[in-house]
């Protein structure tokens, strides 16, 4: 990290930061933009959905231990 190729040398940087001229260009993200917030719109929906899945699966087991002492 921190090198660039240029012309067959590599130049090391000081830094590994990034510098966008506007936040357009933060969103775009030299292209991959799609890629990158579409991935990160996918895992933060599957995140999401696991969580609530979960719960669910909690509260169905909790109210099938109810039942079963109730039965008692």
């Amino acid at each position: 990290m921190g090198q660039v190729a240029r012309g067959g040398h590599t130049l090391i940087r000081k830094d590994n930061t990034m510098h966008w001229k506007s936040f357009g260009d933060f969103l775009h993200m030299g292209g991959y933009g799609l890629y990158v917030w579409g991935s990160y719109g996918v895992t933060l929906l599957m995140m999401s959905v696991e969580a609530l899945m979960g719960r669910q699966r909690f509260w169905a087991a909790r109210q099938a231990i109810n039942n079963l002492e109730q039965g008692k």
